[in-house]
């Protein structure tokens, strides 16, 4: 859809607002980017940011160079107060997934095995960064005869119980008469 370039030239932008608050008063949060000259880019961390409401291009600014200076994010504080904007991003530190529950089953549907797995994992991540999930119960549906094969259901949990809810619910719904668990 996009793709992010190194930046070369340095725009004016206007906009009708600047908006650093969702509607609730918690703050907006945008990726920090990093760009690397072997790497490219890629995402550092969820920060507070600023949604820039309606812009449009004013005009190429060629009295400005792309550095610290004349391209400042601390110009947003003009406008309003966005926390932060002064702190540098830094990777958080993930810990690893831990599988809690990890089935197989089988059987043989017109001379073909058919497989369906269910895997439910703790993330570990989601205190450190609230956008990824508690738990995750991922189902997998594997047929070769059909049109498209391969079917997956993905379900997230706040909690063990939830997620063990769910997973219980997808293997009364699916493993029926047939299958043995492998």
């Amino acid at each position: 859809m996009y793709q992010l370039t190194e930046p070369e030239i340095i725009v004016e932008i206007v906009v009708t607002d600047v908006q650093a608050e969702d509607g609730n008063g918690a703050p907006i949060r945008q990726w920090a980017l990093a760009l690397e000259k072997d790497a490219g880019w890629s995402t550092v961390a969820a920060v507070d940011g600023a949604s820039l409401l309606h812009p449009s291009v004013v005009r190429v600014r060629d009295d400005k160079e792309v550095n610290a200076v004349d391209v400042r994010v601390g110009q947003l504080n003009e406008r309003c107060l966005t926390r932060g904007l002064d702190e540098e991003a830094k990777k958080p530190e993930l810990q690893k997934s831990e599988v809690i529950r990890r089935e197989v089953y089988t059987k043989t549907s017109k001379g073909q095995l058919v497989v369906r797995k269910l895997l439910v994992w703790q993330t570990n991540k989601d205190q450190i960064d609230p956008s990824w999930p508690a738990f995750v119960v991922h189902f997998t549906d594997y047929s070769p005869a059909r049109s498209s094969p391969l079917k997956r259901e993905v379900r997230t949990a706040p909690d063990a119980a939830t997620a063990e809810g769910i997973a219980n619910g997808i293997v009364a719904a699916q493993i029926k008469t047939g299958w043995s668990r492998v």
